[in-house]
């Protein structure tokens, strides 16, 4: 039973897409945790604060596909931040390995990173999103650039425009909003 609209079969697609549900799934959070982890390690390795052997597993191992999810929300009953994904990380380590996760760091350090990471996927899928919505404008404003049109704004009598106007005023504010030049390239830090 979904609780809330954006979980519903019957009113979820007014509100996300499957795109945008994968990316933000269960399974894209703990594979983004895991993959601050593996970087941490593969970085302290490099270092030479933990054993290389141990860095390698780690990443090796640091796969969501391997880790058991659903012990996670359990043991989030009795826990906090990033120690139920530890757990269920270490669980499946070789070799000890499981002693060298998480060296050093803080728990929020890695849920803050994974969250960027996260944001930084839905972010590509949102500009481009945006960016076939502008082509949309573009091609609407121009096929029909001499249609009039009522427009009424709240508190103001109605007035007549060019739907033209209309669109010109959608494609300004979506560049202003998501950095784009006229080229359709981005000016932000997403950008990789």
């Amino acid at each position: 039973m979904p609780s809330t609209a954006i979980d519903s079969q019957i009113h979820g697609c007014m509100f996300s897409t499957d795109e945008m549900r994968e990316i933000l799934s269960d399974k894209a959070w703990v594979q983004k945790w895991l993959d601050t982890e593996a970087a941490l390690a593969a970085a302290q390795a490099e270092l030479g604060v933990i054993p290389k052997e141990k860095a390698d597993i780690i990443n090796q191992y640091a796969k969501a596909d391997l880790i058991d999810i659903p012990s996670i929300g359990e043991y989030y009953k009795s826990s906090i931040t990033i120690v139920p994904l530890l757990k269920a990380f270490k669980a499946i380590l070789p070799e000890n390995a499981g002693e060298f996760v998480h060296w050093g760091a803080t728990s929020q350090d890695i849920v803050d990173t994974g969250i960027v990471l996260l944001e930084r996927d839905a972010y590509e899928v949102i500009l481009r999103d945006m960016k076939l919505c502008q082509e949309y404008c573009l091609d609407l404003a121009k096929k029909y650039r001499n249609t009039i049109m009522s427009v009424r704004t709240e508190c103001h009598s109605p007035k007549i425009r060019r739907k033209r106007k209309e669109c010109s005023a959608f494609l300004s504010a979506t560049k202003r909003l998501f950095g784009l030049t006229n080229s359709g390239e981005t000016l932000n830090v997403w950008k990789r």
